[in-house]
């Protein structure tokens, strides 16, 4: 490790072991636009880590947590409720902009899932949209649902979704603190891990989608 990263790396770490109110206007924004497929890769994920983690450390409270859930969760439920409010019109230009954008990727994580999604979204119940979005289908269901006028089945499917996610993280923050982890090491981790996983959805994708290739 160079001189320069690891000062970023400690850095980072300085920053996430403080709860400040950035970290909630962060965390807010994130998820924000995160519903209209814009993400910074890793950065959200990290921040959940490093919350659990203190808060196993005792550095985090349990109340600043639920400070931070509110901050996810409204982050979501405004931009997946903008997106819906889009998506009641039909000549939007910014629809259009995002059906020329993102349709294609859209359409390949549908292709790669499809037989597993179309048995599970027949009825779009909030908990078979919590499972599409946690797949990475957001934007197709915010507009199918807002097509149908199913606004409460979005909310809760986002409220679902979004505790799931966010806890997941969590909790692997609070098992990386219980392991006795230094906070350096738990963001080294975290990075690798979640690099390993952005490689293993990657390649899942392309080798579903190679097979449905060779099959039609």
């Amino acid at each position: 490790m160079s001189f320069g990263s690891g000062k970023i790396f400690q850095l980072v770490v300085v920053w996430l072991s403080i709860f400040n109110p950035w970290l909630i206007v962060a965390v807010f924004f994130i998820c924000l636009i995160g519903e209209f497929s814009f993400s910074l890769p890793y950065l959200l994920e990290t921040i959940w880590l490093f919350a659990g983690y203190h808060l196993g450390e005792g550095n985090f409270f349990i109340f600043q947590i639920l400070l931070l859930e509110l901050a996810s969760q409204s982050g979501r439920q405004i931009g997946a409720n903008l997106l819906y409010n889009v998506g009641g019109f039909a000549s939007s230009r910014l629809l259009i902009f995002y059906k020329k954008i993102f349709s294609q990727k859209e359409t390949e994580k549908t292709a790669v899932f499809s037989k597993f999604i179309s048995e599970r979204l027949a009825v779009l119940s909030p908990f078979s949209v919590a499972l599409g979005r946690l797949l990475g289908l957001r934007i197709p269901l915010t507009l199918t649902l807002a097509a149908k006028q199913k606004r409460k089945t979005l909310s809760l499917a986002v409220f679902l979704s979004s505790l799931i996610w966010d806890n997941t993280y969590l909790a692997l923050g609070i098992a990386g603190n219980q392991v006795a982890l230094s906070p350096l090491r738990m963001l080294l981790y975290s990075l690798v891990g979640l690099t390993l996983l952005y490689l293993i959805t990657f390649s899942t994708k392309k080798i579903f989608k190679y097979r449905a290739s060779r099959n039609n």
